[in-house]
């Protein structure tokens, strides 16, 4: 081998780490034969099918050696030479066994092999913005809408395990990658059947759970497109509500004059078991062939909070927020409860006025709270853990703008979600 092939393997192994390859071998029939914690693993598997001789190789995990660096090259030429891969092969194929991919693939009208940059960049700030909230979901177990503080897991997961991958051949497709991170992953396995990890209790990476729970999305809103409108009964209304996030985003490419189709497929990391969604494409066509998701109650509609008394029960009188657009709600009225996400903050001395993002999808509206400054600061709480608050009180609009007046916020409620952050 000449310098520039090893050169190419030593720029592989400053890449990956011992784990990940060990993960790979796993995943290609090899099987751990001995194990020195923190500093060599020694694996081995048969050289074909038609023959009882065994193939070897040791990989170094004692990253503090000084030769670690060149032994480590020499294990990936190793294994290189037993499979047929060059250097770029061979980084593909590990790589991917700690990587979920999700693939958008956009058919154009036009024959020329561009597009827009203006609807390029739209089309990657909306993936972006499609992950973010499945990491926020994955996380706090709720639908993210508008602004909020990120749980640490998210972040961490948008900050260093989403990625924008290489390029595919196909009619503009571009990759979103997800990094499995390896310190949420068990010890590389010992024997080469990668499936039998199913049955072991293992914990599952956040990334992986984040690309699963998106998968579930896509597959949901893509089978609710084939369906009559009452198979989403069946459905459960987190299902929807997931789904219709992704539809959401979909509705957003609309005004593309040459886009035609957005196809969306996972290629999951061979060293985890494949999950049993996100196996098939699934195609959308822009404009009628959107799927029509089945109306879910709203927040506001789910929940109405006492002004006194249990905080389960519902006083007489005591009136629920119509799920409508704000020109549609009447002037004044009393007894009103309503539940939803913090959309802003004004501070005042006494206190301030906050603004409620009440309803989900496209009946949702802004309702204006004004509270002392003891409740102004546990609204602020909320919003930056991006927890629903609930209050009640009289609801005045005027024209577009509806306000909430004698507000009663429901601190203890707030406190509880608080709480229960993880």
């Amino acid at each position: 081998m000449n310098s520039a092939d090893f050169d190419s393997f030593r720029k592989m192994a400053s890449t990956l780490t011992p784990t990940a390859v060990a993960r790979f071998l796993a995943a290609q029939g090899w099987t751990t034969e001995s194990r020195t914690d923190g500093v060599k693993e020694i694996w081995s598997r048969v050289v074909d099918s038609d023959s009882t001789e065994r193939a070897w190789v040791m990989i170094p995990f004692a990253t503090d050696y000084v030769d670690f660096e060149r032994r480590f090259s020499e294990a990936l030429i190793a294994i290189s030479r037993i499979h047929g891969y060059n250097a770029e092969d061979l980084s593909r194929r590990i790589s991917s066994s700690v990587t979920d991919v999700l693939s958008v693939r956009l058919v154009r009208t036009s024959a020329d092999d561009t597009v827009p940059l203006t609807e390029g960049e739209q089309i990657i700030h909306e993936i972006n913005n499609l992950l973010k909230t499945f990491a926020f979901t994955t996380a706090t177990k709720r639908i993210r809408r508008g602004g909020g503080r990120m749980p640490k897991q998210a972040s961490d997961f948008m900050r260093n395990q989403a990625r924008l991958g290489h390029t595919r051949r196909g009619s503009f497709v571009i990759t979103f990658a997800a990094l499995l991170d390896e310190s949420e992953q068990p010890p590389s396995p010992r024997h080469q059947d990668v499936d039998r990890r199913r049955g072991l209790d293992e914990p599952i990476p956040f990334a992986r759970n984040v690309m699963t729970t998106l998968a579930q999305a896509i597959e949901t809103a893509s089978e609710l497109r084939s369906t009559p409108p009452d198979h989403g009964a069946a459905r459960t209304p987190e299902e929807l509500r997931r789904a219709q996030l992704v539809v959401e985003m979909l509705g957003k490419f609309q005004s593309f004059d040459e886009l035609e189709e957005i196809e969306l497929s996972f290629t999951w990391a061979s060293g985890l078991p494949v999950p049993t969604v996100g196996l098939r494409a699934a195609s959308f066509r822009l404009g009628d062939d959107l799927p029509g998701i089945p109306s879910e109650p709203t927040r506001s509609e789910a929940v109405a909070v006492p002004i006194l008394g249990d905080s389960r029960a519902l006083p007489r009188g005591t009136r629920k927020l119509p799920s409508v657009h704000p020109e549609r709600l009447r002037a004044s009225t009393a007894n009103t409860t309503i539940s939803g996400i913090v959309h802003s903050l004004e501070r005042a001395n006494d206190g301030g006025t906050v603004t409620v993002r009440v309803g989900d999808g496209r009946s949702s509206f802004d309702v204006r709270l004004s509270l002392r400054a003891q409740d102004y600061r546990m609204a602020v709480q909320a919003h930056l853990a991006d927890v629903p608050i609930s209050a009640s009180g009289n609801l005045t609009t005027v024209g577009s703008t509806a306000e909430l007046n004698d507000v009663v916020l429901d601190t203890a409620r707030i406190e509880a979600d608080l709480r229960a952050l993880p």
